[in-house]
Protein backbone atom coordinates (compact mmCIF):
# COMPACT_ATOMS: atom_id res chain seq x y z
CA UNK A 1 0.00 0.00 0.00
CA UNK A 2 1.54 3.25 -0.95
CA UNK A 3 0.22 5.70 1.88
CA UNK A 4 0.75 8.33 -0.25
CA UNK A 5 -2.89 7.12 -2.19
CA UNK A 6 -4.57 6.51 0.27
CA UNK A 7 -8.46 7.29 -0.17
CA UNK A 8 -9.74 9.72 2.89
CA UNK A 9 -6.27 10.67 3.47
CA UNK A 10 -5.66 14.18 4.17
CA UNK A 11 -5.44 16.26 1.03
CA UNK A 12 -2.38 17.67 1.36
CA UNK A 13 -0.94 13.57 1.13
CA UNK A 14 -1.58 13.81 -2.05
CA UNK A 15 0.86 16.71 -3.30
CA UNK A 16 3.71 14.44 -2.97
CA UNK A 17 4.04 13.66 -6.89
CA UNK A 18 6.86 13.55 -7.64
CA UNK A 19 9.72 15.87 -6.59
CA UNK A 20 12.74 13.99 -7.71
CA UNK A 21 15.02 12.15 -4.84
CA UNK A 22 18.61 13.10 -5.33
CA UNK A 23 20.93 10.22 -6.73
CA UNK A 24 23.85 10.40 -5.11
CA UNK A 25 27.41 8.80 -6.97
CA UNK A 26 27.87 6.25 -4.56
CA UNK A 27 25.44 4.40 -2.23
CA UNK A 28 25.22 7.08 0.54
CA UNK A 29 23.32 3.95 2.85
CA UNK A 30 23.92 0.81 2.94
CA UNK A 31 21.35 -1.47 5.32
CA UNK A 32 23.50 -4.65 6.05
CA UNK A 33 21.61 -7.66 6.84
CA UNK A 34 24.45 -9.54 8.49
CA UNK A 35 23.19 -12.61 9.65
CA UNK A 36 19.84 -14.16 8.74
CA UNK A 37 20.03 -15.95 12.54
CA UNK A 38 18.18 -14.69 15.68
CA UNK A 39 17.74 -15.61 19.00
CA UNK A 40 14.09 -14.28 18.75
CA UNK A 41 11.43 -15.85 16.23
CA UNK A 42 8.86 -12.85 16.21
CA UNK A 43 6.12 -13.81 13.93
CA UNK A 44 6.59 -10.28 11.59
CA UNK A 45 10.08 -10.68 10.64
CA UNK A 46 10.80 -9.92 7.18
CA UNK A 47 13.61 -12.33 6.83
CA UNK A 48 13.99 -14.69 4.44
CA UNK A 49 14.53 -18.26 4.71
CA UNK A 50 16.64 -17.82 7.74
CA UNK A 51 17.12 -21.72 8.70
CA UNK A 52 18.60 -21.90 5.01
CA UNK A 53 21.64 -20.11 2.43
CA UNK A 54 25.26 -18.98 3.28
CA UNK A 55 26.25 -16.44 4.99
CA UNK A 56 29.59 -14.78 4.37
CA UNK A 57 32.76 -16.12 6.65
CA UNK A 58 35.25 -13.55 8.38
CA UNK A 59 37.55 -13.49 6.13
CA UNK A 60 34.62 -12.31 3.34
CA UNK A 61 33.06 -10.00 5.75
CA UNK A 62 36.42 -8.19 5.78
CA UNK A 63 36.79 -8.15 2.59
CA UNK A 64 33.55 -6.28 2.33
CA UNK A 65 34.06 -3.67 4.46
CA UNK A 66 37.30 -2.90 2.12
CA UNK A 67 34.72 -2.84 -0.90
CA UNK A 68 32.51 -0.28 1.50
CA UNK A 69 35.53 1.55 2.01
CA UNK A 70 36.20 2.12 -1.34
CA UNK A 71 32.84 2.91 -2.56
CA UNK A 72 33.16 5.64 -0.30
CA UNK A 73 29.62 5.21 1.84
CA UNK A 74 28.71 7.37 4.53
CA UNK A 75 27.02 5.32 6.08
CA UNK A 76 25.83 1.30 7.45
CA UNK A 77 23.55 0.19 9.31
CA UNK A 78 24.06 -3.51 10.91
CA UNK A 79 21.06 -5.52 11.04
CA UNK A 80 19.73 -9.14 10.71
CA UNK A 81 18.46 -11.34 12.36
CA UNK A 82 20.08 -10.64 15.36
CA UNK A 83 23.84 -9.07 14.44
CA UNK A 84 25.20 -9.33 17.59
CA UNK A 85 24.51 -13.15 17.47
CA UNK A 86 27.90 -13.28 15.37
CA UNK A 87 31.23 -12.92 16.90
CA UNK A 88 32.60 -11.12 14.23
CA UNK A 89 30.52 -7.87 13.71
CA UNK A 90 31.72 -5.81 16.28
CA UNK A 91 35.44 -6.30 14.36
CA UNK A 92 33.02 -5.57 11.53
CA UNK A 93 32.24 -1.92 13.18
CA UNK A 94 35.56 -1.14 14.24
CA UNK A 95 36.95 -1.80 10.66
CA UNK A 96 34.36 0.39 8.88
CA UNK A 97 34.52 3.45 11.69
CA UNK A 98 38.08 3.53 11.83
CA UNK A 99 37.72 4.36 7.74
CA UNK A 100 35.06 7.04 8.55
CA UNK A 101 32.15 5.69 7.82
CA UNK A 102 29.36 6.08 10.01
CA UNK A 103 28.12 2.60 11.81
CA UNK A 104 24.94 1.89 12.84
CA UNK A 105 23.37 -1.38 14.63
CA UNK A 106 19.43 -2.82 14.49
CA UNK A 107 19.30 -4.65 17.61
CA UNK A 108 16.39 -6.58 19.26
CA UNK A 109 18.03 -5.15 22.78
CA UNK A 110 18.58 -8.56 24.28
CA UNK A 111 21.95 -8.86 24.02
CA UNK A 112 22.70 -5.01 24.81
CA UNK A 113 24.20 -5.25 28.54
CA UNK A 114 26.38 -2.43 29.74
CA UNK A 115 29.87 -4.18 28.96
CA UNK A 116 28.47 -4.81 25.26
CA UNK A 117 27.30 -1.06 25.13
CA UNK A 118 30.12 0.49 26.28
CA UNK A 119 32.24 -1.81 24.07
CA UNK A 120 30.19 -0.56 20.76
CA UNK A 121 30.62 3.07 22.05
CA UNK A 122 34.58 2.63 22.09
CA UNK A 123 34.75 0.78 18.90
CA UNK A 124 33.32 3.70 17.13
CA UNK A 125 29.08 3.10 16.68
CA UNK A 126 27.18 6.08 16.71
CA UNK A 127 23.85 4.52 16.86
CA UNK A 128 21.33 1.53 17.84
CA UNK A 129 18.07 0.96 16.48
CA UNK A 130 16.05 -1.35 19.24
CA UNK A 131 12.62 -2.72 18.93
CA UNK A 132 10.10 -1.35 21.03
CA UNK A 133 6.31 -2.71 19.78
CA UNK A 134 4.49 -0.97 22.76
CA UNK A 135 4.45 0.37 26.36
CA UNK A 136 2.79 -2.62 27.82
CA UNK A 137 5.49 -5.05 28.60
CA UNK A 138 3.41 -7.89 28.00
CA UNK A 139 2.05 -6.68 24.84
CA UNK A 140 5.86 -5.96 23.57
CA UNK A 141 6.77 -9.19 25.15
CA UNK A 142 3.91 -11.00 23.50
CA UNK A 143 5.01 -9.74 19.89
CA UNK A 144 8.44 -11.20 20.35
CA UNK A 145 7.17 -14.66 22.10
CA UNK A 146 10.12 -13.64 24.56
CA UNK A 147 9.51 -12.87 27.74
CA UNK A 148 11.64 -9.88 29.71
CA UNK A 149 12.38 -8.74 26.86
CA UNK A 150 10.82 -5.14 27.08
CA UNK A 151 12.35 -4.68 30.15
CA UNK A 152 15.65 -5.46 28.39
CA UNK A 153 15.05 -2.91 25.62
CA UNK A 154 14.52 -0.34 28.14
CA UNK A 155 17.25 -0.91 30.27
CA UNK A 156 19.43 -0.33 27.36
CA UNK A 157 18.24 2.55 26.37
CA UNK A 158 18.80 4.31 29.52
CA UNK A 159 22.32 2.45 29.56
CA UNK A 160 23.22 3.11 25.85
CA UNK A 161 21.81 6.96 26.06
CA UNK A 162 24.07 7.52 29.57
CA UNK A 163 27.23 6.19 27.52
CA UNK A 164 26.74 8.47 24.75
CA UNK A 165 25.48 6.46 22.07
CA UNK A 166 22.50 7.83 20.21
CA UNK A 167 19.46 4.83 20.99
CA UNK A 168 16.43 4.84 18.72
CA UNK A 169 13.23 2.91 18.88
CA UNK A 170 12.24 1.24 15.77
CA UNK A 171 8.68 0.07 15.84
CA UNK A 172 6.56 -2.00 13.38
CA UNK A 173 3.17 -0.60 13.04
CA UNK A 174 0.54 -3.06 13.03
CA UNK A 175 -3.03 -2.95 14.33
CA UNK A 176 -1.69 -4.43 17.13
CA UNK A 177 -0.10 -1.27 18.23
CA UNK A 178 -1.38 1.03 15.88
CA UNK A 179 -3.45 2.88 18.89
CA UNK A 180 -0.19 3.45 20.81
CA UNK A 181 1.92 5.12 18.83
CA UNK A 182 1.62 8.47 20.41
CA UNK A 183 1.98 7.06 24.10
CA UNK A 184 5.16 5.12 22.30
CA UNK A 185 6.92 7.88 21.50
CA UNK A 186 6.44 9.71 24.80
CA UNK A 187 7.58 6.51 26.68
CA UNK A 188 10.17 6.55 24.19
CA UNK A 189 11.19 10.05 25.20
CA UNK A 190 11.41 9.77 28.63
CA UNK A 191 13.33 6.69 28.52
CA UNK A 192 16.17 8.18 27.01
CA UNK A 193 16.08 7.94 23.23
CA UNK A 194 16.39 10.17 20.47
CA UNK A 195 14.22 9.53 17.89
CA UNK A 196 11.52 6.36 16.71
CA UNK A 197 11.35 5.33 13.64
CA UNK A 198 7.99 3.79 12.58
CA UNK A 199 8.14 1.19 10.15
CA UNK A 200 5.42 -0.19 7.69
CA UNK A 201 4.58 -3.77 8.12
CA UNK A 202 5.52 -5.63 5.52
CA UNK A 203 4.13 -8.69 4.48
CA UNK A 204 7.61 -10.66 3.37
CA UNK A 205 9.31 -13.17 4.62
CA UNK A 206 8.13 -15.06 7.30
CA UNK A 207 5.68 -12.22 8.06
CA UNK A 208 3.97 -12.69 5.03
CA UNK A 209 1.87 -15.47 7.32
CA UNK A 210 0.39 -12.53 8.91
CA UNK A 211 -0.59 -10.35 6.78
CA UNK A 212 -4.57 -10.34 7.53
CA UNK A 213 -3.74 -9.74 11.18
CA UNK A 214 -1.48 -7.07 11.08
CA UNK A 215 -1.67 -5.27 7.90
CA UNK A 216 -3.29 -1.85 8.88
CA UNK A 217 -6.98 -1.05 7.56
CA UNK A 218 -6.75 2.25 4.65
CA UNK A 219 -8.85 4.22 8.31
CA UNK A 220 -5.99 3.17 10.33
CA UNK A 221 -3.03 4.40 7.90
CA UNK A 222 -4.67 7.52 6.52
CA UNK A 223 -4.86 8.34 10.83
CA UNK A 224 -1.42 7.56 11.51
CA UNK A 225 -0.12 9.34 8.92
CA UNK A 226 -1.64 12.22 10.47
CA UNK A 227 -0.73 11.03 14.10
CA UNK A 228 2.85 11.28 12.79
CA UNK A 229 2.45 15.07 11.08
CA UNK A 230 0.92 15.82 14.92
CA UNK A 231 3.93 14.60 16.20
CA UNK A 232 6.24 15.63 14.23
CA UNK A 233 5.08 19.28 14.59
CA UNK A 234 4.97 18.95 18.22
CA UNK A 235 8.67 18.01 18.52
CA UNK A 236 8.32 15.73 21.80
CA UNK A 237 10.86 13.54 20.16
CA UNK A 238 12.51 12.82 16.36
CA UNK A 239 10.23 10.93 14.58
CA UNK A 240 10.85 9.09 10.97
CA UNK A 241 8.43 7.22 9.05
CA UNK A 242 9.95 4.26 6.43
CA UNK A 243 9.93 3.22 3.67
CA UNK A 244 6.76 4.86 1.49
CA UNK A 245 7.48 4.24 -1.96
CA UNK A 246 6.31 8.15 -2.46
CA UNK A 247 6.76 11.27 -0.21
CA UNK A 248 4.41 12.29 2.07
CA UNK A 249 4.99 15.74 2.90
CA UNK A 250 5.03 16.48 6.94
CA UNK A 251 5.68 12.49 7.08
CA UNK A 252 9.10 11.39 4.66
CA UNK A 253 10.92 11.98 1.84
CA UNK A 254 9.66 9.11 -0.11
CA UNK A 255 12.27 5.47 -0.04
CA UNK A 256 15.68 6.15 -0.46
CA UNK A 257 16.52 2.85 -1.86
CA UNK A 258 18.39 2.93 -5.70
CA UNK A 259 18.48 6.35 -4.87
CA UNK A 260 20.30 6.81 -1.97
CA UNK A 261 21.24 3.30 -0.75
CA UNK A 262 21.46 -0.19 -1.52
CA UNK A 263 20.92 -3.75 0.71
CA UNK A 264 23.60 -6.39 1.60
CA UNK A 265 22.55 -9.80 2.46
CA UNK A 266 23.99 -12.15 4.37
CA UNK A 267 25.76 -14.12 1.89
CA UNK A 268 26.71 -11.03 0.14
CA UNK A 269 24.20 -10.64 -2.62
CA UNK A 270 23.17 -7.04 -3.02
CA UNK A 271 19.45 -5.78 -3.90
CA UNK A 272 17.83 -1.96 -3.85
CA UNK A 273 15.87 -3.14 -0.36
CA UNK A 274 16.07 -5.33 2.78
CA UNK A 275 12.25 -6.38 1.55
CA UNK A 276 12.88 -7.29 -1.90
CA UNK A 277 14.24 -10.23 -3.54
CA UNK A 278 15.99 -8.88 -6.44
CA UNK A 279 19.38 -9.27 -6.53
CA UNK A 280 21.21 -7.21 -8.93
CA UNK A 281 25.16 -8.70 -8.09
CA UNK A 282 27.22 -9.68 -5.05
CA UNK A 283 29.47 -7.35 -3.30
CA UNK A 284 32.31 -10.28 -3.15
CA UNK A 285 32.12 -10.36 -7.09
CA UNK A 286 30.91 -6.69 -8.23
CA UNK A 287 31.81 -3.36 -8.15
CA UNK A 288 29.79 -1.52 -6.03
CA UNK A 289 29.78 1.94 -7.70
CA UNK A 290 29.80 -0.02 -10.41
CA UNK A 291 26.45 -1.79 -9.48
CA UNK A 292 25.42 1.57 -8.53
CA UNK A 293 25.79 3.60 -11.86
CA UNK A 294 24.69 0.66 -14.09
CA UNK A 295 22.11 -2.15 -12.82
CA UNK A 296 18.81 -1.78 -14.60
CA UNK A 297 16.89 -2.66 -11.78
CA UNK A 298 18.01 0.63 -9.81
CA UNK A 299 17.97 2.62 -13.42
CA UNK A 300 14.74 1.46 -13.73
CA UNK A 301 13.43 2.42 -10.41
CA UNK A 302 15.27 5.74 -10.98
CA UNK A 303 12.43 6.24 -13.86
CA UNK A 304 9.85 6.00 -11.51
CA UNK A 305 8.71 1.98 -11.96
CA UNK A 306 7.12 0.65 -9.25
CA UNK A 307 9.15 -0.22 -6.53
CA UNK A 308 10.60 -4.17 -6.76
CA UNK A 309 9.59 -5.07 -3.07
CA UNK A 310 5.99 -3.89 -3.10
CA UNK A 311 5.35 -7.16 -4.88
CA UNK A 312 7.83 -9.68 -2.86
Amino acid sequence: MDLSKLDGADPSIHQAKSTPQMITDAPRFVNWNYTHICNFNCAFCYSRDPEDGREMDTVEINATCDRIVDARVFQVNFGGGEPLVRNDVEDAIAHLARHGVRTLLSSNGWLLDESRLAHLHRIGLRAIYVSLDHVSADQHDLSRKTPGSFDRVVQAIRTGSRLGLEMLVSTVVTRNNVGALEQLAIFAAETGAAGVNFKRYRPVGRARQMEAALTLTQEQAADTMKLIRRLKRDGIIDIYFLYNESPIPGVDEGCPCAFQSLAIRPNGDIGPCVYSPVTIGNILKHNLTDLWRRSPVLQGMRQGRSCSAMHA
